[in-house]
């Protein structure tokens, strides 16, 4: 019988794919002499999920609890080595101390009398998000957003607990299915740092100029070997959020040594020339995380989850109507007036928390008609209540331009107005980033976007080259 890794499922010797998710069966069980062994009379070894650098991972059955759990054993050859011992015990003693719904639980950790050793874990159901990277290709930002915030709450508990993780990657992240939801988990802390409680240690793990790390995802500090800190898995974190939203990481090379110094000295393709559907602001925030000084980049990784949440989020208020981030720049382009930037604040696009009450002006100091005692229609008295015009003349003025175009309705009294009364609002023009024609005006200057045109021919080319 052969057995599916993902589903689980058992098929027949001559099957070869998983008719249900595609993936390719194997004979895990082959040649393994762990197999419907008992481990440290505990736990009884059902089969093998997973292959790694440091160890095997199987499926087990705890005896006294009749749980399932993940039972990761260390290769024998490596058993002989201080330093590989040394580090498969700080895996779990760096997720024990963690704790977090968004990080794997370590649940148990020993040696055998025949010096097996062997790392305990809740036992996972799902996929990697390797796995499911190459299944869509490409991630919406929605759920790029959905699967960063989780891994920066998991990494950020971590943080707290002063472990840097050092190998942030799909790989090591864990769509977990529960209760037909699934949930994020970070995997494999096994060279993670436990910053101040075992430095000692890590110095004798981890010599001066020793790279520790996966190169596509590795900070340019980690490529040159010096000391590392939170902000190295925050850049990594933003390698990760490129390459689920373009659909490959921003760094690539033949040998890991050229991939290395690219990531120390290069700087990264904006991503929206390779995926045009990726606003501007998203780019922004994946350059900031992408920033070679750390000094540069969000300095934890909440910083950055909020970042994301707020432009993923992000309303944009324009003639009126509600846009997400996608529509913009095609917005802004299908009008013939200019890009509402900066209306009531300093934030670089409008929402609606922009026109807040702290900006409407009070009401006038008038003395107000005495209500007639005999007639309860005069309680409210009209003379009471605002005047409309002089709350919309001491609007600013694009807001009031704003309102006149959505009623289509301007009184001759107010033309004349216009004539009499016009106040210049001075205006920028508004280029294509790409092509560097002007494509409209706007009220900030240096404003840049991607013209429709440009959007086009980089679909094509980006099409021409698949």
């Amino acid at each position: 019988m052969k057995k599916c890794a993902a589903c689980l499922k058992d098929y027949p010797q001559d099957t070869l794919f998983c008719p249900y998710d595609g993936s390719r069966l194997t004979d895990l069980n082959e040649n393994e002499p762990y197999i419907n062994t008992i481990l440290d009379n505990k736990y009884r070894i059902d089969f093998k999920v997973a292959e790694g650098g440091m160890g095997n991972v199987y499926r087990a059955t705890h005896l006294h609890l009749g749980i399932p759990v993940a039972v990761k054993i260390m290769h024998t050859d490596l058993l002989s080595d201080i330093n590989s011992i040394e580090r498969f015990r700080r895996e779990a003693q760096a997720t024990m101390q963690i704790r977090h719904t968004n990080a794997i639980a370590v649940l148990d950790f020993g040696v055998t009398n025949n010096n097996t050793v062997y790392l305990v874990m809740e036992f996972l159901e799902g996929c990697t998000l390797r796995r499911r990277l190459r299944e869509v290709a490409r991630f919406s930002i929605s759920d790029t957003n959905w699967i960063i915030q989780q891994v920066c709450t998991g990494v950020h508990a971590a943080h707290k607990r002063n472990i840097i993780h050092r190998d942030l990657k799909p790989d090591n992240i864990f769509l977990q299915r529960e209760a037909g939801e699934e949930i994020v988990k970070v995997l494999d802390f096994g060279i993670a740092k436990l910053k101040n409680q075992i430095e000692e240690q890590d110095r004798m793990l981890t010599r001066q100029g020793m790279v520790v790390g996966t190169p596509h995802y590795m900070s340019p500090e980690q490529c040159y070997g010096k000391e590392v800190d939170v902000r190295s898995d925050i850049y990594s974190l933003g390698v990760i959020i490129y390459e689920l939203l373009a659909g490959v990481p921003p760094f690539d090379a033949d040998t890991p040594i050229a991939l290395a110094m690219k990531q120390a000295t290069e700087a990264p393709r904006p991503i929206y020339e390779i995926n045009p559907d990726i606003p501007i602001d998203i780019n922004s925030i994946i350059m900031h995380a992408l920033e070679k000084n750390p000094d540069k980049r969000p300095q934890t990784v909440m910083s950055l989850a909020q970042e994301l949440e707020n432009a993923s989020n992000r309303i944009y208020v324009y003639m009126g109507r509600s846009i997400d981030s996608k529509q913009i720049d095609i917005e802004i382009l299908s009008v013939d007036t200019p890009a509402i930037n900066n209306i009531l604040s300093n934030e670089a696009y409008p929402t609606p928390q922009s026109f807040s009450l702290q900006h409407l002006p009070k009401p006038n100091n008038q003395s107000f008609n005495k209500p007639d005692q005999n007639n309860q229609l005069s309680k409210i008295n009209t003379n009471e209540l605002p005047n409309i015009d002089l709350l919309v003349n001491q609007l600013p003025d694009i807001v009031q331009t704003m309102m006149k175009d959505l009623s289509g309705n301007i009184s001759e009294l107010d033309k004349t107005k216009q004539k009499t009364n016009k106040k210049t609002t001075k205006t920028y023009p508004v280029n294509c980033e790409i092509c560097g024609q002007e494509v409209g005006r706007s009220l900030v200057e240096n404003s840049t976007i991607i013209c429709p045109d440009c959007r086009r021919n980089s679909r094509k080319m980006q099409q021409a080259e698949l």
